[in-house]
Formats: structure tokens, C-alpha cells, sequence
């Protein structure tokens, strides 16, 4: 990371603004003990102590990129049932625009709840639709977007899909075409359903198992020189203008007009949720503020690793960020 990058990410990224289309959905968590078995069947019973819902998804991606400190906007769709409002207090409450939001009667809102035993994860229910959205679902949603786009000039697009349906083929297209002839960036964090309909992106981020999905490979993350072969592939196929391959613990490789490779850095592992959504927003503020590749590629990988030091899925402030980036400087 040079010091005149980090210094455009410390004064320019406040001036970005990034939209964020894909699937959104609440994480339920609900904490207790298991003192007995149930007389009903051979099951535990969980004493409930405590209950939380949190913004999940894209929404999740939305709150890392707030953390970061860039101007948002988020589209995505809910249903129209008891968690609708609790939805869009969430959203109110956290500063983001629910403008965006498509209520569609027909579907569930997505709702992923955990149930644990102390810290120990016992199960998770989840409350979800799965199909691809109707036509008539499709026409909301781009109208929902087309209301957002009017609010601001955007910086940035970035494409979360978890394969709940959102993201078909036309609002894929829809979308890409838009930011095509305005000449903006886009960036995609993808699922397998829709793997190459990302046609022409900025910046593609798979991870392992979705690279290997995608391209019906079984390449192994210690084998760089497979991989980064089968990245070359995928960005031909894709025409993307960059690929990011997350690797976990065995770091990234970045392949655009040069292929990069940068190690994780040691931490002490905690937790490894939402460290996906924190390197794309990461990579993608870099991207909007064009950032020489290696940089974006070192503060991604800082991030990356900073939010599996800590419990929980928890968004890194860019405040921390640009601190332990100036320490790695010092």
C-alpha cells in the first residue's frame, strides 16, 4: 500500500457514491441454554435469554460500504409479511435509503435465524423464496432501481448475488446496460446460478468453491499456478476487466492487465463471517477511486483479515481500516 493511495482513499472515498443491487435478507439470532430435553421428542429446548435481527445479504454489503464511509443506495426486494417493516426499520436506522426497496406480496422475505447455545451454534431456519423472480417481480424491482439511480450520479455498481432469486438474466442485463452507457464501474460478489451472465463487469470476486462451480473445475487453493490459469479462463469468458479470487486463509490473486498474488495476513482467526462483504466493498470503494491494482489489493486483504478478528458479522469502519494501514506503513 503506497502513501498516496492511502491518502486518496483517506480524503476522496466520502465523495463516492456506490449502489448496491442483490439479494437482501435479516439475520435472526436468538441466544439461550440447553439445560433439558424436550418430553415432545428427542430434541433439546433452548431457553431463550436474548433475541437480535440484523440486515443481511446485500443489505450487509450496504452497511460495509456506510462503515466505509461512501455515500450508498440499495436495491433489493422483500416480501410483504410481518418482517416487511421490521425490514425497513433496520434499514432507517442504520441511515440507508429504502428507496430502493421492491415490496413484492407474492414472496418471503428472506430471514436466516440462528438459534445458539451460549456461543455454540445449535441450528438455523430459514424463511425464504428461492425461484427466480416473475416478470411482473422483475418490472418492480427495475423500477425501484430507476428510482434510485435519479437520486445522485453514481460512482460504482456493485452486483451481491446469493441466488434468492433477484438477480435474473434481465435485470442482470438491465442493469449492466445502464452502467454501460454512463460509463460506470461495476463489480460483482456471485453464486453459481447466474455465474456468466455478469458479461463485461469491472471486477468479478469468486471465491474457491464458486470459481470451481463456475468452471466445473476441482482446482486446490495451494495449486496458484491452476488457478491463476483458471481465472485467465474465466475473465476471457467473462470479458471482465479484472478478476479477484479469495482464497481464505491462503490469501487472493487478482488477474487484470497483470496477475498478482498477496498472501493473507496472520491474524488471530475469530470468525470468518462476512469477510466475503467486507473485500468487495473494499476492492470496489478502490475500484470507484481508481486505485493502482496492488493497493486495492493490499487494503482488501487488510480488511479482509481485520473482520475475522472479531465475532460476529461486523462491518469494518474505514477509520480502522486507513489506522491499520498506516501502522503496516509506519
Amino acid at each position: 500500500m503506497s502513501p498516496e493511495s492511502l491518502e486518496i482513499f483517506k480524503s476522496k472515498r466520502k465523495d463516492l457514491n456506490i449502489m448496491v443491487i442483490g439479494d437482501v435478507m435479516m439475520d435472526a439470532y436468538m441466544w439461550g441454554r440447553i439445560s433439558r430435553e424436550s418430553p415432545e421428542a428427542p430434541v433439546p429446548i433452548v431457553d431463550v435469554d436474548r433475541r437480535e435481527m440484523r440486515l443481511g445479504g446485500a443489505a450487509n454489503v450496504a452497511l460495509n460500504l456506510k462503515a466505509l464511509g461512501v455515500g450508498l443506495g440499495l436495491v433489493g426486494c422483500i416480501g410483504k409479511d410481518h418482517y416487511t417493516d421490521r425490514y425497513l426499520d433496520l434499514l432507517n436506522a442504520s441511515g440507508i435509503d429504502a428507496s430502493g426497496t421492491a415490496i413484492l406480496p407474492a414472496r418471503k422475505t428472506t430471514v436466516k435465524t440462528r438459534i445458539l447455545n451460549g456461543n455454540k451454534h445449535v441450528v438455523r431456519v430459514d424463511e425464504e423464496d428461492l425461484g427466480l423472480l416473475s416478470e411482473e417481480e422483475e418490472d418492480a424491482v427495475i423500477a425501484a432501481a430507476a428510482k434510485l439511480i435519479k437520486t445522485r450520479k453514481w460512482d460504482l455498481i456493485l452486483f451481491e448475488d446469493y441466488n434468492k432469486g433477484l438477480l435474473t438474466e434481465y435485470i442482470i442485463s438491465e442493469i449492466l446496460n445502464f452502467a454501460e452507457s454512463k460509463g460506470i464501474p461495476t463489480s460483482v460478489d456471485p453464486k453459481k446460478d447466474q455465474f456468466f451472465a455478469y458479461q463485461g463487469v469491472s471486477l468479478f470476486k469468486p471465491n474457491l468453491r464458486e470459481l470451481n462451480w463456475g468452471m466445473n473445475t476441482q482446482v486446490r487453493k495451494e495449486d496458484l499456478k491452476e488457478l491463476a490459469k483458471t481465472c485467465l479462463s474465466l475473465k476471457k469468458k467473462l470479458e471482465a476487466d479484472n478478476i479477484l479470487l479469495t482464497l481464505a486463509e491462503a490469501g487472493m490473486i487478482w488477474i487484470g492487465e497483470e496477475l498478482l498474488y498477496v498472501p493473507a495476513h496472520p491474524r488471530r482467526i475469530v470468525d470468518v463471517s462476512g469477510a466475503g462483504d467486507t473485500v468487495i466493498s473494499i476492492a470496489s470503494v478502490g475500484l470507484a477511486l481508481g486505485l493502482p491494482i496492488k493497493d486495492i489489493l493490499a487494503l482488501a486483504n487488510l480488511g479482509g483479515g481485520l473482520v475475522c478478528e472479531m465475532p460476529g458479522v461486523v462491518p469494518i469502519t474505514g477509520e480502522r481500516l486507513i489506522s491499520k494501514a498506516e501502522d503496516l506503513l509506519d
